[in-house]
Order: C-alpha cells, then structure tokens, then sequence
C-alpha cells in the first residue's frame, strides 16, 4: 500500500515537470544558419516571437513555416514580432536542414537543434509543434500539429501577448492605435469566415434557401442530408435547378 502511494506521488512529480518546463523560454545553446553557437536567450531581443519545431521529414511542419512566410510581412505590419525555426534534426540530417531552409528562402531566424537540447528543454515530442512567446519570454500559446487555418490562431495569440505588453510597459513596439484594432479584428474574422466556407463547401452540407436566388425554383432534389449516399443525388438537382 505504501509502495502504491510512493509510486502515485512520484509519477504526479515527473508530471508536473514538463509543465513547468514549457512556461519559460530556455537558455540553451543551438546553432545559427551559419553554424554558430548561440544563446537561445539573446534570440529575442524584447520582441514576441512565434517558435515552430520541424524536421526534414515533417511535410505539415513545411506548410506551415512556407504559409507563415508567406504572411509574415503583412503581418509585421501590425505586429513587430519575430519567427524562430527550430530544427530538431541530429547531426546526421543538420546539412540537409539547412539546404532546405536556404532553398525555400525563409525571412526568419532559424535554428538548428542537433544535439535536441532545445527540444527537451521545451518538451517538444511531435512535429510540428509551434509556440508564441510575448516580449519578456513567457510562453503564452502552443498547438501541435498543422490544419490550414490555423496560423490565424498565432496572430491573434501575438495581438494579445502585445497588449498584455503594453499594460506592463510605457511604451511598446507597434503598439495598436484605436484606428488600428478594429482592423486587425477584421482582418481575423475575414479569414475565419474563408476558412469556414471552405470547409463548408467541402463539407456537403444542406443548401440552404438563402444560399440560391430564387426561392421559388428550389428543388426538393436538392435539398440534401449531405451524406455520402446522397452526394450524387444533390448535384443532379443542383444542376437541374441551374438549367431552369
């Protein structure tokens, strides 16, 4: 019986580890693009940062870090913020990374974990795993794993880590007028609702009335549960409505 609590007490111990290891950003050594060793500490420099673990063979993590270069110039228009990419590949796989990330011309700072110092020090145990970190080195957010989408989550997540530092500080780097906000909030919300249709569309959902022109040359055709069994049924009456 007392070996059962001892055991019990022990596992909630090495639970509570890596919590407390992911509240903080590390102090760890890595390597640069130019194969220096680097404090992780100086990295930041003041500023929020979103830090996104991948490997070589991680395709998700690739979409993602090509996605967020992608944006990263329109969004540094509302935020001054920096990327981080951390490679969390061994020596054996180091050259091979950093080809990559020469060959697919990332504007960000990236990073090369070979010998998963970092990874460890940040309990990263899937690819790829992606952190936003406000200007005093908190971390603030994390998600694993990439669905097209869900960049949007980081930037909202930078906005707030910004305004947080904002009531902390006097001043702050970009920090949102009144003008500014609404279209921040705007710009979210436009690329949730293009997210959601999307998903819609692919989703074969019920057409609604509101969705078609005439309510009056609404067929009971289409007027579909959206299952597999019926897909085919909803597109003859979608294109029978068409050529009436």
């Amino acid at each position: 019986m007392n070996k059962s609590i001892i055991y019990l007490v022990f596992f909630l111990l090495l639970s509570a580890l890596p919590a407390s290891a992911q509240s903080v950003w590390p102090d760890v050594k890595v390597e640069n693009e130019k194969g220096e060793q680097i404090n992780t500490q100086k990295i930041l420099g003041g500023k929020p940062a979103i830090v996104s673990f991948w490997g070589v063979t991680c395709k998700p993590c690739l979409t993602e870090l090509n996605t967020l270069n992608e944006l990263l110039d329109e969004w540094r228009e509302e935020v001054d913020f920096n990327i981080i990419a951390v490679s969390i590949d061994d020596s054996r796989f180091t050259a091979r990374a950093r080809s990559m990330a020469q060959g697919y011309d990332w504007n960000f700072i990236c990073l090369f974990d070979k010998n998963q110092d970092l990874k460890r020090a940040m309990n990263v145990n899937l690819t790829p795993q992606t952190f936003v970190i406000d200007g005093n080195g908190k971390i603030v957010y994390s998600h694993t794993g990439y669905t097209p989408g869900s960049e949007y989550e980081l930037l909202e997540q930078l906005t707030t880590a910004v305004s947080l530092c904002c009531h902390a500080r006097t001043v702050c780097p970009k920090q949102r007028t009144p003008e500014r906000k609404p279209r921040i909030e705007q710009h979210l919300l436009r690329k949730r609702q293009q997210t959601r249709s999307g998903k819609q569309r692919l989703s074969g959902r019920p057409l609604r009335k509101q969705q078609l022109p005439e309510a009056g040359l609404y067929p009971r055709q289409i007027q579909c549960r959206g299952t597999a069994g019926r897909l085919s049924a909803c597109l003859a009456g979608l294109r029978h409505w068409r050529l009436r």
